[in-house]
């Protein structure tokens, strides 16, 4: 199961899926977007 979280870095906040000690930061809106388009995050 993807374990969605909210996280703030250098003054920004973001969304993204918990990868074991990674962040894969999302961008879009999760509640609008089919989740398999924001597949291409990026490690935070």
């Amino acid at each position: 199961m993807t374990h969605w979280i909210r996280f703030a870095r250098g003054g920004r906040s973001g969304f993204g899926a918990l990868d074991v000690d990674r962040i894969k930061a999302h961008s879009g809106d999760m509640f609008n977007q089919d989740l398999r388009r924001m597949a291409q995050g990026r490690n935070v």
